[in-house]
Order: C-alpha cells, then structure tokens, then sequence
C-alpha cells in the first residue's frame, strides 16, 4: 500500500495527474458516509492525466486494475495474473521437427520448424482467434516443398506455398478487414 501512495504521490508530481471524482456523488458500501469512490472506464479512468482524460487507470471489477490508452482497456492485472491487450506475447516459440511432413496448428508468436531434412508437405494453420495486429512468425530451417497455410474461416492473404531452407514469413491480423495478411 504504501507503495503504491509513493507512486500516485509521484504521478500527481511529475505528470499532472488528477484523481477523479465519483460524477453521481453515491455513496459506496463500506466507504463511510463523507468519502465517495469511482472505479472509472477504460473512456473515463479513475486516474488520469490533466491533459489526456481517456488515458489512465480504473478499477472496474473486485480485484482488477486497469489501464487504458485513448479510452481502450491495454493492460489489465487481477486475482489469475497479468491480461495485455493485442495479443502480447513474450518469447513464445512453438517448435516442430518433423521428418517428411508437418500438420500443426500455430499457438505461439512464433513457429519454428527445424530439422535437418527437407520437409516434403507442410500443413499450417494460423490462430483462429486472433485480435487486431497480433503478429505471427513462420521460421524453417529446413526447406519445405508444399505449404499451405490456413486459419480456419479467416482468409490468409499472401499465403506462402513453399519455403527455402533458413528463411521466415510473418502475417499480420487485420480487424478492419478481417483477414491475415503476409507482411514479410
């Protein structure tokens, strides 16, 4: 706790932060009769800055705290762990070695396919449920002759049908059209 006053103290310091009032001026249970609680929105937080008002900190449910940018919830940590917006993932390799041929759905932000022997079929399926921009990497040691690529009803624009030896591809999820594209 006491931490957590030595960071708001140094956020209303150094960056202008305002805590913000309850707007219905209710009461809360268990808060006392002359003190008022706002658990804000991701659009209108808690905490924020003087200056941006859609940006900052909200407590929404029991045991979760949120944090927002331009009035979207990013980042959000409660009770089961730590929850990030856009499919954020850190050091997160799949890998497969397969001998003649693979058939594997992609659970990682990366895909690594690795063994010594030219893999003659590859069968990829890209996430089924992705979020908008969450990245997806394709990374093969061996060459592989036949690939496709697929993600269940999503479309794959771009999908690559073979792979040299030692390269990658990545594709890109896109909300506005709904579909993944090859990007590199």
């Amino acid at each position: 706790m006491k931490r957590l006053l030595l960071f708001l103290s140094l956020c209303l310091v150094v960056n202008s932060f305002a805590i913000v009032p309850d707007t219905s001026n209710t009461p809360r249970q268990g808060v006392g009769s002359d003190r008022y609680e706002y658990y804000g929105t991701a659009a209108a937080p808690a905490i924020t800055s003087v200056r941006d008002k859609n940006t900052g900190i909200s407590f929404t449910t029991a045991d979760t705290i949120n944090f927002a940018t331009g009035g979207t919830n990013r980042m959000s940590i409660d009770s089961s762990g730590l929850s990030i917006a856009g499919g954020f993932i850190v050091n997160d390799i799949q890998e497969v070695s397969p001998n003649t041929s693979v058939t594997t759905s992609i659970t990682a932000s990366t895909l690594l396919v690795y063994n010594g022997a030219t893999v003659g079929t590859a069968n990829i399926v890209l996430p089924t449920g992705p979020v908008d921009g969450q990245i997806v990497n394709i990374v093969s040691q061996p060459a592989i002759t036949v690939m496709t690529i697929t993600a269940g009803a999503i479309t794959v624009n771009g999908g690559a049908t073979s792979m040299t030896a030692n390269t990658g591809i990545a594709y890109m999820y896109s909300a506005t059209t709904t579909d993944w594209h090859k990007y590199k």
